[in-house]
C-alpha cells in the first residue's frame, strides 16, 4: 500500500499587482522571507530577510516569527 504524501498549497497574493500565485510545498518545513535561502522568497521591504517558518508537528501546522521587524499574522 502507498502512502499519501502530504502537500501544503500557499497562496501569494500581491496586493498592489492584484495577483494570486499559489506554491506547493512539502509541510515539514517552510521558511519564509526576502534573501534567497528560504523556500518561499517574498521581496517585499516589508518582509525581513528570514521572517516565519511554517513546521509540522504532530499532525499540526505551526507559524512562527523569526523575530521580524514587521511581526507575522
Amino acid at each position: 500500500m502507498s502512502e499519501t504524501k502530504q502537500v501544503l498549497e500557499i497562496l501569494v497574493v500581491n496586493h498592489k499587482e492584484g495577483e494570486e500565485t499559489a506554491h506547493l510545498f512539502d509541510p515539514t518545513e517552510i521558511t519564509i522571507g526576502r534573501k534567497g535561502d528560504n523556500t518561499l522568497v517574498l521581496p517585499s521591504g516589508s518582509v525581513s530577510s528570514h521572517h516565519a517558518r511554517i513546521f509540522l508537528k504532530e499532525g499540526k501546522l505551526y507559524v512562527e516569527d523569526l523575530g521580524s521587524t514587521n511581526g507575522t499574522l
